[in-house]
């Protein structure tokens, strides 16, 4: 297909399934003769990934005309539309003649409004997952009712299983809770959300398994202020209503920063809980730690002031005793200046408060970030600070032994260094294979593998 950029999907199902970026009008109009003859190629396409923007009004025609009675060959399960608004605006019928196609399963929309909304409304078959970036609302109220993933899915109740989303709004409508269930939901992601609400979460993802939510700063100051007991106080919410309402048996998974740990309040066990950094609050920590008593515990991108001796206290406590896995992926110089980083004293630290946990599996990844020049221009030519010294000469392996050596009972070990101005990425892997891939003790290993 002349004018086509297309790519085949890897995996399992790169046979299957390929996905065709469109990307100007000149490639949408190629498409639509492509489809319309019938040609091999245009059959493959189960994918489509729509990134113009608005389009001519002769264009916009020219492709709704075609959706409105595609061919019978062409089986899209898969729509990605970028800039939604934009392109939906183009023409009058393209929200109809979308919301129409009966063969869409998985849908990713970018820019959600108006036009958007409305045909998600219109969708008239099931969708199993579901991608939603909505465009910010400055009304508060407005939000909760135009950004709201439950009730734009509301058709999709009984067959949706994933949901992804930003700017969403999950809380539930004021003085009307909600009716809606999806009891298919196992993954929820969802970026730049408002407070959770988690009774909410319960009610209506009845049966899931994985939850991130990503709460941005600037709207927990405007509720919540820096004050911690107003923190403490809307955790406390959630829990009592969790215990008055139900809450689920148990997580297969939950990530967040350590403060929206601590405001979802789960009173339920999580069996691989994921803390992104950089804050951190070692009584915060010993709440959500003794709610969630964690197999899998890691913590993400936080610096190397994460090792207080506060926090080697509340790693000593009672509710992680039943921790298998212990992990750390840390931004050296993220936060901190490169004369304040101490690799040789972090490391030292490091083994010192893991050497009495009864972990089976220990993974510690240190990216530098060590610069005190923040140009681009100049990330080679300033000379390497004492830390990147420290890291550039260090022996990954001899230190996974030594860690291996110092905590009894601990089979696998990762260790790896990247983003080095002057080292490439390196690792060393102890106790390769000894876990199956799925269980808890191998993710410190595929964690490395991810850097690669």
């Amino acid at each position: 297909m002349p004018g086509l950029l297309s790519a085949t999907t890897s995996g399992a199902d790169a046979a299957q399934r390929v996905t065709l970026l469109l990307r100007d009008e000149g490639s949408i109009l190629s498409f639509v003769m492509s489809a319309t003859s019938g040609s091999s190629e245009s059959n493959a396409v189960h994918c489509l990934h729509i990134s113009t923007g608005a389009l001519s009004n002769n264009v916009a025609q020219t492709l709704a005309d075609f959706v409105a009675c595609p061919p019978p060959s062409l089986a899209l399960t898969h729509l990605q539309i970028d800039d939604a608004e934009d392109f939906l605006g183009s023409h009058r019928d393209l929200v109809r003649v979308f919301a129409r196609l009966t063969t869409i399963r998985h849908l990713s929309l970018g820019g959600v409004g108006e036009r958007s909304r409305a045909l998600l409304q219109r969708m008239t078959i099931g969708l199993v997952s579901a991608d939603l970036e909505m465009l910010p609302e400055d009304d508060a109220g407005i939000a909760r009712t135009n950004n709201n993933p439950i009730k734009l899915l509301h058709g999709s109740q009984d067959s949706l299983h994933l949901l992804f989303g930003k700017r969403c709004d999950i809380r539930s409508p004021r003085d009307a809770p909600y009716r809606e269930r999806f009891p298919f939901v196992r993954i929820i992601k969802l970026e730049h959300l408002h407070l959770p609400v988690t009774a909410d979460y319960v009610r209506v993802f009845p049966d899931l398994a994985r939850l991130c939510i990503s709460v941005p700063d600037e709207v927990k100051d405007r509720v919540l202020g820096p004050n911690y007991r107003a923190y403490a106080e809307y955790r406390n919410v959630n829990i009592m209503a969790q215990l008055d309402e139900g809450s689920w048996n148990s997580l297969e998974a939950c990530s967040a920063t350590l403060d929206d740990h601590f405001l979802l309040g789960l009173t339920c066990p999580v069996t691989k809980l994921r803390i992104s950094g950089n804050y951190m609050n070692t009584a915060m920590l010993r709440a959500v730690l003794s709610n969630a008593c964690p197999e899998y515990l890691g913590f993400r991108w936080f610096d190397a002031n994460i090792l207080s001796p506060q926090f080697a206290t509340v790693l000593s406590r009672s509710y992680i005793a039943q921790l298998r896995c212990l992990e750390f992926t840390l931004c050296l110089g993220g936060v901190l200046q490169p004369d304040q980083v101490n690799v040789g004293v972090m490391l030292d630290t490091t083994i010192k408060a893991i050497s009495s946990l009864s972990i089976r599996s220990f993974g510690l990844f240190l990216g530098s970030y060590l610069r005190s020049d923040s140009n681009p221009s100049r990330r080679y030519t300033e000379p390497l600070c004492e830390a990147e010294r420290y890291l550039l000469g260090l022996d990954v392996t001899a230190v996974a032994q030594r860690i291996k050596d110092a905590v009894p009972g601990l089979e696998v070990v990762a260790i790896a260094i990247f983003n080095h101005r002057a080292r490439p990425f390196v690792c060393a892997k102890l106790g390769v294979g000894l876990y199956p891939a799925d269980a808890v003790e191998s993710t410190p290993l595929k964690t490395a593998d991810s850097f690669t």
